[in-house]
């Protein structure tokens, strides 16, 4: 009955009619098909942009003597998240999801001119009902850097967008007996994937979006001017010139800009402690921290060091956000009953993965601040959280609250090992927190969230190198080890 293919409806009927004499069989299946919604209809939707992570810069140093810093997301690192179309068709639409392939990805677009030889992949990882799970996957990694300034600034804070996908549906439309009571939802199964043979995505910092959103705030269409080519600040070099005439193509505006930096909430609430307040199941505090102050020229916490996503408290709810953005490219769905909502919208929430303890690692170099650096308002550490919704770590700047409690110390070189950037670990409470030694062999380890109980002793357990002992975290003294 439809061309080309078997409806199941259909066969759900032929199915559910059996057993019985041929007559029998007929006439049940007769009665089933007065509920046929008849053929299904396929067709893509062109959304302009999906956004595939969101990646923090680590903090900066200022000087030519600072050593950079730089977070790599490799092969141990799943950075995405779980997107699903949900909101995007009317109400009483029920939504399944068909299996996609892997979206292979060159940072190279049609008319751009630009030539890249690096390729990444984002492959569907997992399904549940109607969401799916977009991972990193591939051998190539994503990398996040600091700039030339102290502490961390989110305006190097990195979107990874892919550009042109395409969300490909198959329709029905409800089934309804004959007094037109529904007794079988309108369907949409849906398969993300890419427009085209070469899908391309853009790397676009928290600066870069800035500045283009200023280039558009006052044209309500594409015909904005791009920001002029310039070598001195704010600097917009002539690769990222063909990225915006690119993005002007694709009919990108203020509104996407602005929608886009909605999603990192650093933008426009710098305060990580309003941040956390806001949106208490997103960002979960890891136990790494450095006691964040200058060591002298080329110092660095770590290098080219493995963190991973070792949580303080467990994840007991996934956060959820939307982004939503004006009609899409393509024709107008004749979807049979089902229709596309007023704009398109992305429903993104946190995956398994990313709200599982040490799913997740990165290698990361992180500096120390420059001589020049003065503590800004008692901060004096830098601790690591992990943002469950996009699958990376954030960098935060932070004084130690009453309740906290720090563990001290000192590694004394042997011949065979050096005190220098050696990891630290500190059993306590059922966590295990983690720091590494500065250039002298000094370690700092900032415990949030531990309350200090006078009288009462708090032994953890401390390893540095080879060494192990038990440590009184009430002791004032510093603990020396070899």
């Amino acid at each position: 009955m439809c061309p080309g293919k078997t409806d199941p409806f259909i066969e759900a009927c032929r199915a559910r009619c059996t057993g019985g004499t041929p007559a029998k069989n007929w006439q049940c299946y007769q009665r089933c098909l007065v509920n046929w919604p008849g053929c299904s209809t396929l067709a893509a939707v062109y959304p302009k942009y999906y956004v595939l992570t969101l990646l923090y810069a680590p903090p900066g140093c200022k000087g030519n003597t600072c050593s950079p810093s730089s977070v790599v997301y490799g092969s141990s690192s799943s950075t995405g998240t779980t997107t699903s179309i949900e909101n995007s068709f009317t109400a009483g639409t029920s939504l399944t999801l068909s299996a996609t392939e892997s979206i292979k990805l060159d940072k190279e677009g049609p008319d751009i001119g630009l030539k890249h030889s690096d390729s990444f992949e984002f492959s569907a990882t997992g399904t549940s009902g109607s969401s799916q799970t977009i991972s990193r996957t591939g051998s190539r990694a994503l990398t996040v850097k600091g700039d030339d300034n102290d502490g961390v600034d989110h305006q190097q804070d990195t979107f990874e967008i892919l550009l042109n996908p395409e969300v490909v549906v198959q329709a029905q439309k409800a089934a309804k007996d004959r007094s037109g009571r529904v007794v079988k939802d309108a369907t949409v199964i849906w398969t993300l994937s890419s427009r085209g043979a070469t899908p391309f995505a853009y790397h676009l910092s928290v600066q870069e979006l800035t500045m283009l959103s200023n280039s558009s705030a006052r044209v309500a269409d594409s015909s904005y001017p791009c920001p002029a080519v310039s070598s001195t600040p704010p600097v917009w070099t002539v690769s990222q010139d063909a990225e915006c005439q690119q993005l002007k193509k694709l009919n990108f505006t203020h509104a996407d800009y602005a929608t886009i930096l909605d999603l990192n909430p650093f933008v426009k609430t710098p305060s990580p402690t309003d941040v956390f307040a806001k949106l208490p199941n997103r960002f979960v505090a890891t136990t790494w921290s450095w006691e964040y102050i200058s060591r002298g020229a080329y110092c660095k916490f770590t290098d080219n060091s493995s963190i991973s996503n070792a949580l303080q408290s467990q994840v007991t709810s996934s956060y959820k956000t939307q982004y939503k953005m004006d009609k899409t490219d393509g024709v107008t769905l004749p979807l049979l009953g089902v229709s596309l909502a007023n704009s398109w919208t992305w429903t993104s929430s946190a995956s398994v993965v990313n709200t599982s303890n040490k799913s997740n690692s990165a290698t990361a170099t992180l500096a120390c601040p420059s001589t020049d650096y003065t503590l800004p308002n008692g901060n004096t550490f830098l601790i690591v959280y992990w943002d469950t919704l996009y699958g990376s770590f954030l960098f935060v700047p932070a004084s130690v609250p009453p309740n906290g409690v720090i563990s001290r110390g000192h590694l004394t070189s042997t011949n065979t090992q050096s005190a220098t950037r050696q990891p630290v670990e500190l059993l306590y409470n059922g966590n295990t927190y983690r720091t590494t030694t500065d250039e002298q062999g000094n370690y700092a380890m900032y415990l949030s969230g531990v309350k200090h109980r006078k009288g009462q002793a708090m032994i953890g357990q401390l390893t540095i190198g080879n060494s192990v002992q038990p440590i009184n975290l009430e002791s004032a003294a510093g603990v020396k080890m070899r």
